[in-house]
């Protein structure tokens, strides 16, 4: 039921801004290259049919991938709300299923295995995925040969992010009021915002109020970026960007409340509809999956707004340079070394990279 009412909302809100769309981690970015020049997009994998199929890259299906992580050989692992898979996307081009069994809740070997609505993905330095599964109100983990064990299950758990010392980051609560730290073993210890008290408060830890806390990022310093999309209680959103410094005072950086719109600029003039993922570079750029204006923003260290890839404010499907792509509620990043992004695009069904040239 609660699935229904999640889809069904996020189809209300896409029809709203023009598109068509249903239906949000990481870990922090090692220093590397930092994106320049101009976004070039292109189909990585998905050939944009609903479904779980595995083969050669762009003749694999997917169904609504919703986020990904990088491992250091090259290899992408996807989540995928709808198909509750957990699939890889080889260096050399092939999508293989790591776990791909009708939804339910079950540990064990792949064979066995079940999860319910994967949402958050990172990977860990023991070697191990933790999923978020947000219909089992769980976190588990799985091994790479598709072992899946249950860590955490206690509340609802979304995007997940991987921190400087190992442990997870999440958002948690009924409407993602609270963001937490899990260990590996299971033990959860809250960071800041409470549960049941979702709203908007900047301020110490213990007295700042969240609302559906959509993505997760830390950065090399610590501190922790956090953006908030759209309440199923309020039936409202706060569309922020806000920040939590590593002594644990929460501040908003950009956006503003109750309101959904496209606008590049300063930090005090842009606003968002619907952002969820976000990434942080080795220069302390963040990047923002803008997913009801289905395109990918840059917030800058000298705080800039830009728009990296996508017609912000129309869904489609088109690969190409900048502005002249076409996302579909893109909703999970992720980067790698030479500063490329990968994107879940939720509603095309693929997965889409972006290059710098």
């Amino acid at each position: 039921m609660r699935r229904f009412i999640f889809t069904l909302l996020l189809l209300v809100l896409v029809a709203a801004c023009g598109g068509g769309g249903p239906a949000p981690e990481e870990e922090a970015v090692e220093a590397g290259p930092v994106a320049v020049g101009v976004a070039r997009v292109f189909t990585l994998a998905g050939n944009g049919e609903v479904g779980t199929t595995e083969g050669p890259a762009l003749e694999a299906s997917f169904d609504e991938p919703v986020e990904l992580v990088l491992d250091e050989e090259g290899n992408i692992y996807v989540v995928e709300y709808h198909g509750a898979r957990v699939s890889k996307i080889t260096a050399d081009g092939m999508v293989i299923a790591v776990v791909d069994n009708p939804t339910g809740n079950v540990d064990g070997p792949k064979e066995e295995a079940r999860l319910g609505t994967p949402r958050g993905i990172v990977l860990a330095d023991d070697g191990n995925l933790y999923i978020s599964d947000w219909e089992n109100r769980s976190v588990r983990r799985v091994t790479l040969d598709g072992t899946v064990t249950t860590i955490f299950e206690r509340s609802f758990v979304e995007t997940l992010a991987l921190m400087p010392n190992g442990d997870i980051l999440a958002s948690t609560g009924p409407d993602r009021e609270q963001i937490s730290r899990i260990t590996l073993d299971g033990e959860m210890i809250p960071v800041a915002g409470s549960p049941q008290h979702g709203g908007h408060n900047d301020g110490p830890a213990e007295a700042a109020q969240f609302t559906l806390v959509s993505g997760v990022a830390v950065d090399q310093d610590g501190q922790i970026y956090v953006t908030e999309a759209v309440s199923l209680r309020s039936r409202g959103g706060n569309h922020l960007i806000r920040v939590i410094s590593p002594d644990g005072e929460v501040s908003t950086l950009t956006g503003q409340r109750f309101v959904t719109a496209y606008a590049d600029g300063p930090l005090e003039d842009a606003r968002f509809h619907h952002p969820v993922d976000i990434e942080v570079d080795a220069a302390g750029n963040l990047y923002v999956a803008d997913s009801l204006n289905h395109c990918i923003r840059r917030i800058s260290p000298d705080g800039m707004v830009s728009t990296v890839a996508g017609r912000c404010g129309h869904a489609g499907y088109a690969d190409g340079l900048g502005e002249e792509a076409e996302f579909n509620l893109p909703q999970g990043l992720a980067l790698d070394a030479k500063g490329n992004i990968y994107v879940a695009d939720t509603r095309n069904h693929r997965i889409r990279k972006i290059v710098f040239e």
